[in-house]
């Protein structure tokens, strides 16, 4: 699994079903922070 997925993954079974919103309205904002979030804070 790569590190977006598994980032992913992670942030859905800490925030649930709202993650996927959180994560659409940041990158709105800034897209290399919700990256920077996917795949290192959360990723592997």
């Amino acid at each position: 699994m790569d590190k977006n997925k598994l980032g992913q993954k992670r942030i859905t079974d800490i925030l649930g079903p709202s993650s996927e919103k959180i994560l659409e309205n940041l990158s709105e904002i800034s897209p290399d922070l919700a990256k920077y979030i996917i795949e290192i804070a959360y990723g592997p």
